[in-house]
């Protein structure tokens, strides 16, 4: 009954927040001004500090909802010519994000205040000649407060920027070996990382 009546309850939330007026729905894509030195990280690290993807914005009554999605993977092969022995390495990551903000226009300027939440799942794998492989899977929970400004430069096309406060909390599982037991310790860690950064999203609207 309870998931009932909480079904009947989206339903009309969702009935009053987009049965008044029309709805505009748009596409968009991260604009990287510091796209080499991200590229530099990537191959040195294998992995990205921005969340670059695709965005999804639906506007309506003076909020803008933004689903949007990434996905990144690398590799990285170590063949040694004295012998046999080969290391292979892979890294992917996948980011669901979604974004809820409230609009302030003025002229050709518009301002959000809001939220990005999400979650990236990280997986990595490890495979060496003399062993099996190994799998290694991470999630990171993602939590930014956003202000941001998007200038229009037409009816369709928009500029934005945005200020972001990134609050992550990653939470990881495993076992190491022990000096002081003949088995392995089995362990939880969980880790936590607050940024300020910032990016640049270039939106079209249909």
């Amino acid at each position: 009954m309870n998931n009932k009546i909480r079904a009947t309850f989206l339903c009309l939330l969702v009935g009053i927040v987009f049965g008044q007026k029309e709805i505009k729905y748009g596409i968009g894509f991260n604009v990287e001004i510091n796209g080499l030195s991200s590229l530099i990280q990537l191959f040195e690290s294998g992995q990205n500090s921005s969340i670059n993807g695709i965005y999804f914005p639906i506007e309506k009554d003076g909020y803008l909802i933004e689903p949007s999605i990434s996905y990144m993977t690398s590799s990285v092969i170590k063949d040694f010519n004295n012998n046999d022995y080969d290391e292979k390495s892979s890294t992917s990551n996948i980011t669901a994000m979604l974004g809820v903000f409230k609009l302030f226009e003025r002229d050709k300027v518009r301002f959000n205040v809001g939220l990005r939440a999400g979650k990236t799942w990280i997986n990595e794998k490890y495979n060496y000649s003399d062993e099996d492989e190994e799998v290694d899977e991470q999630d990171l929970l993602i939590i930014s407060p956003t202000i941001g400004a998007e200038y229009f430069i037409s009816n369709h096309f928009s500029f934005a920027g945005e200020a972001i406060f990134t609050m992550t909390n990653l939470k990881d599982s495993g076992e190491v070996n022990s000096f002081y037991s003949s088995e392995d310790l089995t362990y939880s860690e969980t880790r936590k990382v607050n940024s300020l950064t910032h990016k640049f999203i270039l939106r079209y609207y249909f």
